[in-house]
């Protein structure tokens, strides 16, 4: 491999991981502001019944991560 095909593969390399990351940060911006509504509201003064709100939490960041990382 010459230097200039060395380069350009580290310069896709950078550029995909920064737009993923971009991506990831615009989608998780919209996701968050959607959960902002009324709902999370209502479920914020409701007792927290035989503590499974540790596990729904748990849960909810396994279903955010994916399958993918």
């Amino acid at each position: 491999m010459n230097m200039n095909s060395l380069i350009n593969m580290i310069v896709r390399q950078l550029m995909r991981r920064g737009v993923n990351s971009g991506i990831r940060a615009g989608i998780n911006a919209v996701s968050k502001r959607r959960t902002t509504g009324r709902h999370n509201d209502q479920t914020k003064d409701a007792p927290d019944l035989n503590g499974d709100a540790k596990r729904r939490a748990k849960q909810m960041r396994l279903v955010r991560r994916g399958p993918w990382q």
